[in-house]
């Protein structure tokens, strides 16, 4: 086969073509290397950003404690005051947390008006006691002045003991309503999203009170259950514990069932 002249233009064309691709594809390949990578999701498949993580709140709101005699031989007991919390949470695998709250109730204000009041007559008793034993040990121009001041030395050193035990009296007033301590552990649900959300949660709660009658320290355990809403770092919460009369101490031969509660305000995050 004889060639003919469209047969060079026919090879120039496909040079030029083949030119082009090249040039073409280094271009993109240039452009690829400069663009920064596809992110690549930080969890696998079915991993929510808030498994594995912590959170905390602390807060305070309205307290009850409430002592409900079963047996009707004595009255059942209702206090109401304040409360101080803490709680920390961690996610497990979102909607499923772990909660643990620390609460701290003050419902005996008596308490608070009998302390100020010790500690009040033991200081003026004590500072009485003090001008007293000045104006003995000054009194005269007797020889024995030396040893009246000698001998109001020593007293006033053993009066400093009072003194203390009025500045403790007034240091403790302020806790001095303490009714019950407790420690919460509870499984949560969660929903919603980061900023706006809540959950419901149950679990077991552990109790330190103080009998408002007897007034004597006891122990106690039972359910607890509790629900919140969280508003960004603001959490809106309330939690109620039941523990029946064979789960806690009994001053009396009585079988009494207690109640704790809590309604308050928490922030955190």
């Amino acid at each position: 086969m004889r060639p003919t002249a469209a047969t060079p233009r026919s090879c120039i064309a496909l040079v030029v073509a083949c030119a082009l691709l090249v040039e073409t594809t280094a271009a993109r390949a240039q452009t690829s290397a400069t663009q920064p990578a596809a992110a690549v999701p930080a969890h696998g498949p079915g991993h929510h950003p808030e498994d594995g993580t912590w959170g905390a709140h602390m807060g305070f709101g309205f307290a009850h404690i409430g002592f409900d005699h079963a047996s009707r031989r004595r009255d059942s007991v209702d206090n109401l005051g304040l409360a101080l919390t803490t709680d920390g949470a961690y996610t497990v695998s979102y909607p499923w947390a772990l909660h643990l709250g620390v609460r701290f109730g003050f419902t005996e204000f008596h308490r608070f008006e009998e302390f100020t009041d010790r500690g009040y007559r033991l200081g003026k008793w004590t500072t009485g006691a003090y001008r007293d034993v000045y104006r003995w040990a000054g009194r005269g121009q007797d020889k024995y002045r030396m040893l009246r001041y000698m001998g109001a030395f020593f007293v006033f050193t053993f009066l400093m003991m009072p003194l203390l035990f009025t500045a403790l009296l007034y240091g403790l007033s302020p806790v001095s309503p303490f009714s019950y301590g407790e420690i919460d552990l509870m499984a949560a649900v969660k929903w919603g999203d980061g900023f706006f959300g809540g959950f419901v949660e149950f679990g077991l709660g552990l109790a330190a009170l103080m009998h408002p009658v007897a007034d004597v320290p006891l122990g106690g355990v039972g359910p607890a259950l509790g629900a919140g809403i969280d508003f960004g770092g603001l959490r809106l919460s309330t939690r109620v514990m039941w523990s029946p009369p064979s789960l806690h101490g009994e001053p009396y031969d009585d079988d009494s069932h207690v109640y704790t509660a809590h309604l308050g305000i928490g922030f955190g995050g």
